[in-house]
Formats: structure tokens, C-alpha cells, sequence
């Protein structure tokens, strides 16, 4: 079981802003992204809170090592935050296409809508990724869009070259896809046959090592959010990331 003093400590990182005043712009891109992600990273953390001693926390903390190394790179490259928000556009013509073609009743004022953003995204998607497009109204082939998200591996590579804290976390996340993805591999860690009958065995360091990085996870995304947005919540933040890594190492069973 997760101990009272971590539980106590994630509430204090999930209240650290609480006293701010934030304001930002939708036209300010990465101000409003990294809001966004600040606050989708802090919902997720909640979550965290109220299951704890469940093995799917580490699809929660997949969820968000993943957003960290989204904003991380959004961060490092500025070119690719206009095509982040294109990706949504974009996935709404898929959506569209995927529709028109099972025959779904669609609103031609949707349709042009839809249609209209699509075509207009293709100026934040790379040239050499538009080389063989053709995007035409009335002929659309959503397979012809490139995936404008580099490949999560990398990603998550240049996560653990960030910190010292993070030299696992490629590890850590491998093990967390297996359990997403229903790999033969992650049965054995969790569920057994004794007596004839399946049983979830609990793993406390497991659980541990998904509450950390979860918990890591939003205290990396609120030092961007501080910083992005002008805040002057450093030493608090890493007063609580201090404390955290203290915990960590102190109850985290011996190998």
C-alpha cells in the first residue's frame, strides 16, 4: 500500500498553483498548450490519488509520461506546436472520412467545415511529409496524411537524457505497454494460477515505481507551466520533487 506521506505529498504537488492567478491567450500556441497539458497532467495525478494500490495505475502513468514527452519536445522544437494543434484537425477529417465511407449521415455544412480546416493545416505539416499529397475537396484520402507526432519511442528516449531521475524511464514504460497492450509478458508479473484458480497478486513495487513517475510525470509538466507562464513556483517545485525522491528511495524494497 502506498504510504500516507506519499498520498500527503501528492496532494501538495496537485495544489502547488492552486493560489495563482492564471490567465493566457488561445493565440499564445505554447502558452495555451502547455496549459492544457498542466491540466490534463494534474486530472490524471488525481486519479492516481483515489486508486493507488491497482495495477492499472501504470496506464495512468503511461498516459502521462507520454504527455511530458510531448510538451518536453514541443518545448525544444517551436516548429512543431503549430502542427501539434493541425493534429486535431486532422484527426477530425479522418473521423469524417471514416463516416462518409460506412455511410453515416454528415451535414454538408459539417463536411465543408471539417474539409476546410483539414486543407488549411497542410501548411504546418513538414514539406518532405506533403511530397506525395494530394489533398482535393471533393477527393480526400485520409491514409495520404502523414502522422504528424514523431514516434513516442523517441520521445521517450530523449526524456531519460533530461534528468538523472529519468535514466528508467524507457524501462519503466516498456513494461507499462506491455500491460496496455495485453502482452503475454505482463500476466506474470501480475496474475497467477494458484490452486487452480487465477489470482491478481499486488506488487508494492510496482505500484510504487507507477505512483513516482506519475507523480514525476506532473512535476516535470508544472516546471514548464511555471516557467512558460511566468509563475515563481521553482523553489517550491523542486522542494516537492526533493521530497518526493527522498520518499522514493526510502521505501522502494531492495533489489
Amino acid at each position: 500500500m502506498v504510504s500516507h506521506q506519499l498520498k500527503d505529498l501528492a496532494y501538495s504537488i496537485i495544489s502547488i498553483f492552486d493560489d495563482e492567478h492564471v490567465e493566457f491567450s488561445e493565440e499564445d500556441n505554447f502558452k495555451f498548450m502547455t496549459a492544457r497539458f498542466y491540466y490534463k497532467q494534474m486530472n490524471h495525478a488525481k486519479s492516481v490519488v483515489k486508486i493507488e494500490n491497482n495495477h492499472d495505475l501504470e496506464l495512468i502513468c503511461r498516459c502521462m509520461i507520454e504527455g511530458l514527452a510531448i510538451l518536453s519536445y514541443a518545448k525544444k522544437n517551436p516548429d512543431y506546436i503549430a502542427s501539434w494543434y493541425a493534429q486535431g484537425d486532422i484527426e477530425d477529417f479522418r473521423l469524417l472520412d471514416k463516416k462518409l465511407e460506412i455511410r453515416c449521415s454528415v451535414s454538408l455544412e459539417q463536411k465543408d467545415y471539417i474539409e476546410s480546416n483539414a486543407i488549411t493545416q497542410q501548411k504546418h505539416i513538414k514539406k518532405k511529409a506533403l511530397k506525395d499529397i494530394r489533398l482535393k475537396k471533393r477527393n480526400i484520402i485520409p491514409k495520404d496524411f502523414p502522422n504528424i507526432l514523431p514516434p513516442m519511442g523517441k520521445l521517450i528516449s530523449e526524456l531519460s537524457k533530461d534528468s538523472d531521475h529519468w535514466d528508467a524511464v524507457y524501462e519503466v514504460y516498456d513494461r507499462f505497454s506491455k500491460w496496455q497492450h495485453w502482452n503475454p509478458a505482463c500476466f506474470s508479473n501480475y496474475i497467477t494460477l494458484r490452486n487452480k484458480e487465477c489470482i491478481i497478486e499486488e506488487n508494492y513495487q510496482f505500484n510504487l515505481i507507477s505512483y513516482t513517475y506519475a507523480l514525476m510525470s506532473l512535476i516535470e509538466t508544472s516546471k514548464i507551466f511555471n516557467e512558460v507562464l511566468g509563475l515563481s513556483k521553482e523553489h517550491l517545485i523542486l522542494e516537492h520533487e526533493n521530497t518526493l525522491l527522498e520518499i522514493f528511495y526510502k521505501e522502494k524494497p531492495l533489489e
